[in-house]
């Protein structure tokens, strides 16, 4: 247990270097509370030992072991000076799109750990929660970011819309909403969909089309995958999903190259190939989905109180005449220059939407991002 509490033996100094210095403090003292919570144990066993109470501590040993390795694992992926940059930029631009909606609306912004690990789904363990020792509140939103998508991090943002629609209590409204809105038979199926729906709404708001694309992405894994469907799954059927975020980019901007996009989606994966028991609920479904983004996006909601979510988050910021703009404001200096960085979000917006419409530039369009993010580091600071 002594062992367990040398923090800067078990993530090297650089490592916790790198984060900001609140964050460093939140996650030092919920380790240390759930390492005194162990000392206490230990009292315990001294004061009268029975192999029932051995046997209990060892397993809050491990449990408390648990959480001190996530947060040691996590932390120590900023082993390197290029990655801890790019990591810090996270951290700023999950936090900066959550302080959109929770501090105008009186809601304490948890801080952020983003963490790269191997995959291609993003995920988040939400501030908050009872960790794995069960005393301990989780003290960050710990997001978890892939390689694959490090340089357009739009499923960052997607994340953290995960953790703004839980503070604010989102997804039990939407998914009320979504079940009144939905085809006729089909509601209940949208409103299982609501978490997941809630933060990809969230991504699209603050990133725009690149969210789209990006997602796209990591769901056409082929027919199989595209169509599954699981009652069980938080998540829309792929092949709908994708759909839906074409139909926030047209409710939000009228035509652009979500449409030919949709149309290539669609010819990729005709709804004909889909098991019989997910075309109807995709077919059926297909229809309403201007209407269900209208309702996502423009529907007032108490958890935003009582105004939509777009009025919080104008998407209008990120949509391709406003990017461009902000482009050919900035000039070659959106980049590079302090002055720009704090555009980070619409940066990221630029560069998803640059991939989307101009794939053959990818690479020069990420690894300028990917730069960006190592130099507004410093500038970026909470």
């Amino acid at each position: 247990m002594r062992r367990l509490a040398a923090f800067d033996e078990l993530a090297s100094p650089a490592a916790w270097a790198s984060l900001e210095t609140y964050l460093g403090v939140s996650i030092r003292r919920s380790m240390g509370d759930a390492l005194r919570r162990l000392e206490y144990g230990i009292a315990e066993l001294r004061a009268g030992a029975t192999p029932e109470g051995v046997h209990k501590f060892r397993q809050q040993y491990t449990r408390v072991e648990s959480v001190l390795d996530f947060f040691v694992d996590a932390i120590n992926t900023r082993g390197s000076t290029p990655m801890a940059a790019r990591l810090r930029t996270c951290d700023w631009l999950a936090s900066e799109s959550m302080a959109k909606t929770l501090t105008p609306l009186g809601v304490s912004k948890p801080p952020v750990l983003v963490y790269v690990d191997k995959g291609l789904g993003a995920a988040i363990l939400k501030a908050g929660l009872r960790l794995w020792d069960g005393a301990t509140d989780n003290p960050a939103a710990a997001i978890k970011v892939t390689l694959h998508n490090m340089s357009r991090p739009t499923a960052l943002i997607h994340e953290a819309g995960h953790q703004v629609a839980h503070l604010l209590g989102w997804n039990k409204e939407l998914a009320s909403r979504l079940e009144e809105a939905a085809p006729s038979g089909h509601g209940g199926s949208w409103a299982a969909w609501a978490s997941e729906i809630a933060a990809d709404a969230y991504a699209f708001v603050n990133t725009g089309y690149a969210s789209v694309v990006a997602l796209a992405d990591v769901i056409d894994a082929g027919p199989e995958h595209v169509f599954m469907w699981e009652q069980s799954d938080p998540h829309p059927v792929a092949w709908i999903r994708v759909l839906l975020g074409t139909a926030m980019c047209r409710v939000s901007f009228g035509p652009g190259p979500w449409d030919a996009f949709e149309q290539r989606w669609a010819a990729r994966y005709p709804l004909g190939e889909a098991p019989a028991n997910v075309r109807r609920l995709l077919n059926d479904s297909r229809g309403a989905l201007d209407k269900l983004a209208s309702e996502i996006l423009n529907r007032p909601y108490r958890a935003f109180g009582g105004s939509p979510l777009t009025a919080w988050i104008d998407p209008r910021q990120v949509s391709p005449t406003a990017l461009l703009e902000l482009e050919r404001d900035a000039g070659a200096a959106l980049y590079v220059s302090p002055y720009w960085a704090r555009q980070g979000l619409r940066i990221v917006a630029l560069t998803g939407y640059r991939v989307g419409v101009r794939p053959d530039a990818a690479a020069e369009m990420l690894t300028r991002q990917q730069q960006w993010m190592e130099g507004a580091a410093n500038a970026l600071k909470n």
